[in-house]
């Protein structure tokens, strides 16, 4: 034949040259990286992927300041600030005009309707004097006895009431510090002289009411005939703040 290929060590040599012959690489579908030829992937190991976003729902659009997340405008501090403060003025500035105009009958009015008060029948105290309207009688034209006797103005209303001292000392009860109020918050004194009539059979006023000691009394207010008392305010003290009896 001429050429003969020798076999040595079960390896063909390449062309008589004593090299073997280089074996044909795999098929992978590219190209084989030279220092990979004939290598497989390790079993069970993956390519790693890239990393995936969070589940959650998908980004929405970026909200304006000033907007709540629903599309719906935030509350605003200095917007509330600014109600707030004029509703104070609001208030304040009625209660100051109605105090330039009606003076302090008004102010006694706004205090009376915020201050406890108590009804026919339900003692109150002030200082050491404890009160109890028992009768409130309108309309009356005259006051006294058939020998000493006063007519009305208008109309007399006696505020029938009993007054004990719950003090350790005695006290001096005054009708000129007892105060009656009427349906527009017009304030009317006591009659001095009318009160002083209605009490013959028994000096309440001016006298010295022992610690423990109740007395009973009236006090007359002369009044419009057209108007009516609402409420009295009953002072045991000249500077006492006075308690109010809504009759």
């Amino acid at each position: 034949m001429g050429r003969s290929t020798q076999i040595r060590g079960g390896r063909d040599d390449h062309a008589g040259t004593g090299r073997p012959r280089p074996r044909p690489a795999a098929r992978t579908g590219g190209l084989v990286h030279p220092g990979h030829r004939g290598r497989k992937p390790a079993a069970g190991r993956r390519t790693p992927r890239a990393p995936q976003p969070p589940p959650g729902p998908p980004p929405g659009p970026a909200h304006e300041p000033g907007t709540a997340a629903r599309g719906r405008p935030t509350p605003r501090p200095w917007l509330i600030l600014s109600v707030a403060l004029l509703f104070l003025l609001c208030c304040y500035g009625g209660a100051a005009a109605a105090v330039y105009v009606w003076g302090g009958d008004a102010l006694s009015f706004i205090r009376s309707r915020t201050e406890h008060a108590v009804g026919l029948g339900e003692p109150v105290r002030d200082g050491d004097l404890e009160f109890r309207v028992d009768r409130l009688r309108c309309g009356i034209g005259r006051v006294g006895d058939p020998v000493v006797n006063q007519t009305a103005t208008g109309q007399f209303c006696v505020v029938e009431l009993d007054v004990r001292n719950v003090g350790s000392r005695p006290v001096t009860l005054r009708d000129d510090r007892q105060q009656a109020y009427g349906r527009r918050n017009q304030q009317y004194p006591p009659d001095p002289g009318a009160s002083i009539l209605a009490n013959l059979d028994q000096p309440v006023f001016l006298t010295d009411i022992e610690p423990g000691e109740t007395v009973s009394g009236a006090i007359v207010y002369d009044i419009p005939a057209t108007d009516r008392i609402v409420r009295l305010r009953l002072h045991g003290s000249a500077s006492s703040k006075g308690a109010l009896v809504r009759v």
